[in-house]
Formats: structure tokens, C-alpha cells, sequence
């Protein structure tokens, strides 16, 4: 989880958002490295480090709760 999270953290410092984290965007190597994948759905961030529209849907069972409201 160390790289997944490494990348997040690099995109974060873009001021990118991900937006569909999920174990199927997770790619795992042979030599049992990972790498985040799928950025389909990655939006920038505002000024504020805010997403500048409301969330697009993605997939129901990987859903944020925050976005249930």
C-alpha cells in the first residue's frame, strides 16, 4: 500500500484528485510491486485544493459515503 499511497500523495501535491480508487485500479507486478491505475475519472483541484464541481458517480459499491448525501 506504501506505493499506492506514494502515488496518491504525488498527484495530491498536483492538486489532482483521483477519484476511483479501488482494489481494480490497483495493478500488482510479478516482483509484487503496485501501481495505481484508471485515472478516467481524475479531476484537478481548485485554488482551495476543493474539487471544482460536484462528484461524478462512479462505481456504486466503491462510493464515498459524503457522496450518498
Amino acid at each position: 500500500l506504501r506505493s499506492v499511497a506514494t502515488a496518491l500523495k504525488s498527484l495530491h501535491a498536483q492538486q489532482w484528485a483521483h477519484r476511483d480508487i479501488k482494489p481494480d485500479n490497483i495493478l500488482m507486478t510479478r516482483q509484487w510491486d503496485f501501481w495505481l491505475s484508471d485515472f478516467g475519472l481524475a479531476e484537478q483541484l481548485d485554488n482551495n485544493g476543493q474539487l471544482p464541481k460536484p462528484p461524478r458517480i462512479s462505481v456504486l459499491p466503491y462510493l464515498a459515503p459524503e457522496a450518498f448525501m
